[in-house]
């Protein structure tokens, strides 16, 4: 991550890793969801980008009614650190600073495990948020090997 942030493992999901972080003016989190801890997962079955492309639009939309609450503006097909990924743009609400946000999302696969970047940001944007943003973005890299231990 381009900032320095917190990791929490396993809270609520095991498996899981949640890495974030914030700016005056946004907030950036990396959930990482090692697959090979979900019962009856096959770590052998190759997913293919089809099959990919599907569990992200069902993930897009159950993200935004269970987490987000919002609006869905726009998603669409992307590549990301060289894998298909789904980036989608939401419109909430923040409650505790009682203002309206956008919330980016980038879904994407990568070795045994699911990836959800997001970043949140007050609309009308503060100075700085979009660069933070692209910088958020453009800075996540994976590396096609493991990045956590092996079960």
């Amino acid at each position: 991550m381009p900032y320095e942030g917190t990791l929490e493992e396993g809270t609520k999901l095991q498996g899981a890793q949640r890495f974030w972080t914030s700016t005056s003016d946004n907030e950036f989190q990396v959930l990482r969801v090692d697959l090979r801890y979900i019962p009856h997962y096959n770590p052998d079955l190759i997913p293919t980008e089809a099959s990919l492309i599907k569990t992200y639009e069902r993930a897009v939309k159950l993200y935004n009614r269970q987490v987000i609450k919002g609006k869905l503006v726009s998603s669409g097909n992307i590549v990301f650190a060289g894998n298909p990924a789904r980036a989608a743009l939401y419109r909430g609400f923040d409650d505790y600073h009682q203002r309206p946000i956008n919330i980016e999302t980038v879904w994407m696969y990568h070795h045994q495990a699911i990836y959800l970047l997001t970043c949140s940001y007050a609309v009308p944007e503060e100075a700085g948020a979009i660069q933070d943003k692209k910088r958020f973005f453009s800075s996540v890299l994976i590396n096609f090997t493991p990045i956590t231990k092996e079960l």
